[in-house]
């Protein structure tokens, strides 16, 4: 698959059902484990790693300022919002900010981070009107210091994104696969983060099936460092793609 000059190579198409079977073809050598187990595990993994940076997962988010508004909030929606209104919301789907700058007469700023608690206090100080200096991310939540003096002054995250990490519900007696709404989304759920990581979360989903359901701590350390090998492989490809400018956001 190629997209603005990366090409992203997968050995087959890694869903929920291949992965389920091969987790459990793997593991079956040394005890049987069904696959709610698996499923249980394979969403622990992807909740565990998602807010992790890689190539894939990274780009930016545009906000806007509105005059007075100290407080933006997630959207239902990306930035780039049709009829020419420039967002004052932020993606639905950002998990981290790691770095942020405003733009102010043709300038850029960095806009430094601090706790929202601190952010807090000093609006209930001295509560005025400016260009923006601080910001914190909090939940639903990007509030900035002090609260802008301008409307539509750029204000530019870099960010991780969310690729559609699923939950395991119970229901009908048995585990399913669920978006963050509750919705079923069956064992055909795919991602780039199960694609492109499928033996990083292999490693960790099998490293809690042997450290919790099998009982079998050696085979769980094991488990544990080939997870960790999987882990520094993708965080070097990323390095590496960022060196290069390669490193196209897939979301």
């Amino acid at each position: 698959m190629a997209q603005d000059g990366l090409l992203i190579a997968t050995k087959s198409v890694m869903d929920a059902s291949t992965f389920v079977a091969r987790v459990k073809a793997e593991i079956h050598r040394d005890r049987q484990v069904d696959e709610d187990a698996i499923l249980r595990a394979m969403c622990s993994a992807l909740e565990w790693y998602k807010s992790h940076r890689f190539w894939f997962n990274t780009g930016e988010a545009f906000v806007y300022t509105e005059e007075g508004l100290a407080k933006y909030k997630r959207a239902g929606q990306a930035p780039g919002i049709p009829g020419g209104k420039l967002p004052t919301e932020f993606p639905s789907n950002l998990l981290r900010i790691d770095y942020a700058r405003i733009t102010v007469n043709s300038s850029t700023y960095p806009l430094r981070r601090k706790n929202a608690d601190f952010l807090r206090s000093l609006d209930t100080a001295t509560s005025i009107n400016g260009y923006p200096e601080y910001y914190a991310h909090r939940h639903d939540e990007i509030m900035v210091y002090p609260a802008p003096n301008a409307d539509d002054l750029l204000m530019r995250f870099d960010c991780v994104f969310d690729q559609g990490t699923p939950i395991c519900t119970y229901s009908g007696g048995s585990w399913q696969l669920a978006d963050n709404f509750g919705n079923a989304v069956g064992l055909t759920w795919s991602s780039p983060m199960l694609q492109i990581c499928e033996e990083l979360i292999r490693h960790r989903t099998k490293a809690d099936l042997y450290a919790n359901i099998i009982i079998d701590t050696e085979r769980a350390a094991v488990s544990r460092q080939q997870e960790i090998e999987a882990y520094d492989n993708l965080v070097n490809r990323s390095d590496w793609l960022e060196d290069v400018g390669d490193a196209i956001p897939w979301y």
